[in-house]
C-alpha cells in the first residue's frame, strides 16, 4: 500500500487587513484626470490589453496636455480623427511623429465594416527625444 505524502497546509490571507490602533486610517483623496491617465497607460502598457482609449478621454488628456479649454479641444480632435480616418480609408501610408511611420497591409470589407491590417513603425526613443509634445502656435 502506497503512502501518502501530507501536503503542505495553505494559510489564507485574511480579506480585510486589521489596522493596529497606532495605525492612521487612510485618507480618502479625490482622483485627478491625470491620475486616472496614467493609471489607464500603465494597466495594458505591459500585457497590450486594458480599457481602450475612446474619443472623451482622448479629449481630456489633450485638454490636460495642452492646457486649452475643452470646448477649444473638442472639434479639433473629431477633426483629426476624421481626417485619419479618410487616409486610412484612402490606403495612405502616414508618418506621425511621434506616433510612427503608419502603413496599411490589407483592408477587407466584412459586412458592415471594414478591416484594416496596419503596422506602425516606432522609434523606441519616439517620445524621450521630443522636448516638448505640443506643436509650435506658428506651425
Amino acid at each position: 500500500m502506497a503512502t501518502r505524502k501530507a501536503s503542505p497546509t495553505r494559510t489564507r490571507k485574511p480579506a480585510v487587513k486589521v489596522r493596529s490602533a497606532e495605525e492612521p486610517a487612510a485618507v480618502a483623496r479625490p482622483v485627478t484626470a491625470s491620475v486616472k491617465a496614467t493609471v489607464k497607460s500603465e494597466a495594458g502598457a505591459d500585457t497590450g490589453q486594458g480599457q481602450p482609449l475612446r474619443r472623451p478621454e482622448l479629449v481630456d488628456r489633450v485638454v490636460e496636455v495642452s492646457g486649452m479649454k475643452k470646448k477649444d479641444v473638442k472639434p479639433i480632435v473629431e477633426a483629426m480623427l476624421h481626417v485619419l480616418g479618410e487616409a486610412f480609408a484612402a490606403n495612405e501610408e502616414m508618418i506621425l511623429h511621434p506616433l510612427g511611420r503608419v502603413k496599411i497591409d490589407r483592408q477587407k470589407d466584412a459586412g458592415n465594416a471594414t478591416v484594416i491590417r496596419a503596422r506602425i513603425r516606432r522609434n523606441a526613443n519616439a517620445v524621450d527625444k521630443a522636448k516638448d509634445p505640443l506643436a509650435d502656435p506658428e506651425e
